[in-house]
């Protein structure tokens, strides 16, 4: 239990960086991405604004912090918050804009090179949709007889060249080859084991043996590589909080665990007053377990020593 409990390992290290880590995705060369928000919940437009940095995989440092998607005049584009980190392709990261404010679908591709954060190529006119080699399937919108339409067609990642328009059967078989995000990024995401799962008896003995706890809801997330299992699983408190919507809820605690032969190597608690579930919280890339704890804070730890 708990009180015999021993850390074993330490993380290799964490970046930690006010506000929300928002997004994470990793270029060729191992070092990430981030897409960081500050302010999510606050109603005034002028106080939220969303950042970009890179970090080193080995070190956890900034290379580079605080990256503004700008026009040509230097005014940031979607208002300094309605932009987001589309992908990553070898050394680029391309970033989106959106139609409009609270409209959900994207609209524009920016390329940059991430070691210099210099601007490779830009076509505001096109939609993402998927990636395939160094060929990005994109859309732009295309009135016909008042029909809101869309034509697709193929650029090359590197570059941004067009190089040929496609049919919707022929983006739809282009979408069908492309990889899904945690393949194309390499990562092992955790499977949540609820009480219709095959492996949910097994999760819940190993959970037992991690913690006391009693009132976890929604089962056991698990990856499970040879000897080694992580674990991670929330747990309803008496204490309340308020949701994105101002009502009251019970707080969640979501705690994660390493097991080597199911012997705890490592403990962590990811986030202590939630009021919603966390969904994909920690995944496994290489050899090493990322999570992000409190929202802010992202952690590397090594699964051997």
């Amino acid at each position: 239990m708990l009180n015999i409990f021993k850390k074993k390992r330490q993380p290799v290290w964490s970046f930690q960086k006010e506000g929300t880590i928002w997004l994470s995705q990793f270029l060729e060369n191992g070092n990430l991405i981030i897409e960081h928000r500050i302010g999510e919940r606050r109603a005034v437009l002028k106080e939220r604004k969303v950042r970009f940095l890179s970090i080193d995989a080995n070190t956890g440092k900034p290379l580079w912090d605080n990256f503004v998607l700008t026009d040509e005049q230097g005014n940031e584009i979607g208002e300094g918050w309605w932009v987001g980190l589309e992908l990553v392709h070898k050394n680029l990261f391309y970033l989106h804009s959106y139609v409009a404010p609270r409209i959900p679908e994207h609209r524009g591709l920016w390329a940059f090179d991430a070691y210099s954060t210099k601007l490779v190529w830009k076509d505001e006119s096109v939609s993402f949709v998927a990636h395939v080699g160094d060929e990005l399937l994109v859309y732009r919108p295309a009135d016909t007889e008042s029909f809101a339409e869309r034509q697709y067609f193929i650029l090359n990642a590197l570059t941004g060249e067009k190089l040929r328009d496609v049919s919707t059967t022929e983006a739809d078989a282009f979408r069908d080859k492309s990889q899904d995000f945690a393949t194309a990024q390499g990562v092992t995401l955790p499977t949540r084991h609820n009480n219709f799962s095959p492996d949910f008896e097994r999760m819940k003995s190993l959970a037992e043996k991690s913690s006391p706890a009693k009132n976890i809801i929604a089962g056991y997330d698990c990856i499970e590589l040879g000897s080694v299992t992580i674990l991670g699983y929330h747990e309803q408190t008496d204490k309340m909080v308020l949701t994105q919507n101002s009502m009251p809820v019970k707080a969640l605690t979501y705690t994660l665990f390493v097991l080597e032969d199911e012997n705890i190597v490592y403990r962590d608690t990811l986030g202590d007053a939630m009021s919603g579930l966390l969904t994909d919280g920690f995944f496994v890339r290489g050899n090493r377990l990322y999570y992000t704890k409190n929202l802010d804070t992202l952690v590397a730890l090594d699964l051997s020593v």
